[in-house]
């Protein structure tokens, strides 16, 4: 089995990945060497688990907020400049944000079916789950609906 060693260069790629890309694979063992003083558990822990979850939460929240404001002023930009407008480059140029991301994120905006089912979709941080709903027909998208609606949970597989 192969041992692998961690160096500061590796944690700064990782750190930096993209979540957004749709596959990444890597197998880690642990190398007791690269353990550091920082990442022990602490037996005198000065965070209750309660407020982590409710920081994570708020963050959490803060996201999901974030992505659907992105995706509606996109929508807006598009609808104000058109996709293909100078003005549109611009804005995602000196947002990073790719056409194919802004395309995606424009059609959470405009699918009236997450806008009419808010509740359903208010919990979801990632803007890859809800761009995945715009892809499904009527028959999936109201068949999602109803099992998030009696289970009470959006679970992504």
């Amino acid at each position: 089995m192969m041992n692998l060693q961690v160096y500061p260069a590796a944690c700064i790629f990782f750190n930096s990945f993209p979540l957004e890309t749709d596959f990444f694979f890597a197998i880690f063992e642990q190398d007791p060497e690269c353990i550091t003083e920082s990442n022990q558990m602490n037996p005198s822990n000065t965070v209750s688990v309660a407020t982590l979850i409710e920081e994570i939460q708020s963050e959490l929240n803060d996201q999901t907020g974030s992505w659907r404001k992105v995706s509606e002023l996109l929508n807006q930009a598009d609808v104000e400049f058109g996709f293909g407008a100078d003005e549109m480059k611009q804005i995602l140029d000196q947002t990073d944000i790719s056409p194919s991301k802004a395309s995606k994120l424009i059609s959470i905006a405009q699918d009236d079916r997450i806008k009419q089912n808010s509740k359903v979709f208010e919990t979801v941080s990632a803007w890859t789950t809800l761009y995945q709903a715009t892809l499904l027909n009527d028959e999936e998208f109201s068949e999602l609906v109803n099992i998030v609606s009696e289970e009470g949970v959006l679970k992504v597989s």
